[in-house]
């Protein structure tokens, strides 16, 4: 289990074939309020431990880290 503060910017890698991830967020989902940063972003320089990583079409749609800021006004 890890706490992730609401507002912190998070990603998850598994390195094994059948994974399951399960998060609670601290309020009701709302569509306006969601936002995601490119995990492959070069600005954030994450070096992923994947070869062909599978990406959720909703985080294919996400914004670069510099997009985020703009948008966003930084992490809150």
């Amino acid at each position: 289990m890890i706490y992730v503060p609401r507002g912190l910017a998070h990603g998850f890698c598994t390195l094994t074939e059948n994974c399951e991830i399960l998060y609670k967020m601290g309020n009701y989902y709302t569509l306006n309020s969601e936002g995601s940063i490119r995990w492959d972003d070069p600005d954030v320089g994450i070096n992923w431990p994947v070869n062909d990583p599978i990406i959720s079409e909703k985080d294919l749609k996400a914004k670069s880290f510099r997009e985020f800021i703009d948008k966003y006004g930084g992490l809150k």
